[in-house]
């Protein structure tokens, strides 16, 4: 196991040992007759002479300044630290090592490897119900430690979320904890960085606070927010009870789950370092690479059009490029974007558990040719609990002779089950108008 965190800690203090990164970012002041961006280090204080601060930074040149009892190293020379591009790894070969953790639902946690790897590439807004144990966090984390471009929090303020918009990648892990004042707040904020805006202004608040309009700039950064399942109608906390349409339809949701086998993190050992390094480096350059060549990369796989609720498809699209990155072969592309639908059937499915789903999902096809005698016994059937042994096969060339099967005539035909079944595999989806459709 590679990527643990015993070798990744050694690894980020050692790397980014002379390296200003958010995680040092203490706040905003105004002080020597400039607003500057406050960096503690060390117990030491360190000042850059400007708000808008691009980490991981290097401090080149310094002067100390003393204000009261206070000293600080005013910044007179940074340095931004960008990392080599190079392609030591493919995409798939960094999320195979990303998710190589022992998983009860491993094409679910590859799933979730290819959105977190992602997330640095391009712009992502998704949030995910899982299990509490499924490893939300475990591969951002990762990522974390390699980059330090990633931020994992659980907010209390909207205040919190704004000192970490330094980070490619914002991972909001559960929003329950927020005090009641903040959640409009929060609000307001993810409808206006999830619809796509180049930049967040503070307002009023940052103003009285600076002597100043604060704006972040948020065009390109990744905002991926975590939450458990959800439990039943009294649940408030949950994040479809907390927010709003502007909300809920500007950030793509999905269910996944299974968990992670926990014993397999009791005996971990540290890794000969220099072999170690030299994989964590190939890593970092080969995320660095995709940052700006991943379009190169892309394969001419054949994507059907797919509607979904809101803005959601706007970020499908994007993740189904990762997807692409990821597959080898048109049969498991079309696979992996079958299992991104699941888990979006599977969300409103849980929230809604006694309606049908109204959101599609759809898969590799494998073409059975329909003879009339199939047909036949088709038809003489009793629904689900007819005595003929139809295969799946049988029921894609059904769907693909009508063209669009009415899904409610199909579940009196052949049962709801064997629906289900055909859905969650990917064989067929379901389209807005609720007929089923098999992909040609």
């Amino acid at each position: 196991m590679r990527l643990n965190y015993l070798n990744l800690d050694l690894f980020n203090k050692k790397k980014y040992k002379d390296v200003f990164t958010m995680e040092h970012k203490f706040g905003e002041i105004n002080i020597f007759g400039n607003n500057c961006t406050l960096l503690i280090k060390h117990r030491n204080k360190y000042l850059i002479p400007s708000l808008d601060v691009e980490f991981p930074l290097k401090i080149d040149k310094e002067v100390i300044r003393e204000a009261g009892f206070n000293v600080y190293h005013v910044a007179q020379l940074i340095k931004p630290i960008k990392a080599k591009q190079e392609r030591v790894y493919t995409f798939r070969q960094m999320v195979d090592e990303l998710t190589s953790f022992k998983h009860i639902c491993p094409e679910q946690f590859k799933l979730y490897g290819i959105i977190a790897l992602a997330s640095l590439i391009q712009p992502i807004y998704i949030r995910i119900s899982t299990e509490s144990n499924f490893g939300k966090t475990q591969q951002f984390r990762i990522l974390r430690a390699l980059t330090n471009n990633v931020s994992i929090i659980t907010p209390k303020t909207l205040a919190r979320i704004e000192y970490e918009l330094g980070n490619q990648t914002i991972v909001l892990n559960e929003l329950r904890n927020l005090k009641s004042e903040q959640i409009r707040e929060v609000e307001q904020f993810l409808a206006n960085v999830c619809d796509r805006s180049p930049e967040y202004s503070k307002g009023t608040r940052g103003s009285q606070l600076h002597g100043t309009l604060d704006v972040y700039k948020t065009m390109g950064k990744s905002f991926i927010i975590l939450y458990n399942l959800y439990g039943d109608d009294t649940d408030d906390k949950f994040f479809d009870k907390m927010f709003h349409k502007n909300v809920l339809d500007k950030v793509m949701p999905l269910k996944l789950e299974g968990a992670l086998d926990l014993i397999q993190f009791n005996n971990l050992e540290v890794i000969e370092e220099t072999a170690i390094e030299e994989f964590y480096v190939g890593i970092i350059r080969s995320i660095e690479y995709y940052k700006h060549n991943w379009k190169k990369e892309l394969k001419e796989f054949e994507m059907p059009l797919i509607m979904l609720k809101g803005r959601h498809n706007i970020t499908f699209n994007i993740l189904a490029k990762f997807v692409n990155l990821y597959s080898e072969s048109q049969k498991e592309f079309t696979e992996i974007i079958g299992q991104v639908l699941t888990a979006y059937n599977r969300y409103y499915a849980m929230l809604n558990p006694n309606q049908s789903l109204s959101q599609g999902s759809f898969g590799h096809t494998s073409f059975c040719p329909k003879t009339e005698e199939v047909e036949a016994t088709a038809e003489a059937g009793t629904g689900a609990t007819s005595s003929f042994n139809l295969t799946e096969d049988d029921l894609i060339a059904f769907v693909k002779e009508k063209g669009e099967y009415d899904e409610m005539e199909f579940i009196e035909k052949y049962g709801e089950d064997k629906l289900n079944k055909l859905l969650e595999k990917g064989d067929v989806y379901l389209l807005p108008n609720s007929k089923i459709k098999a992909l040609e």
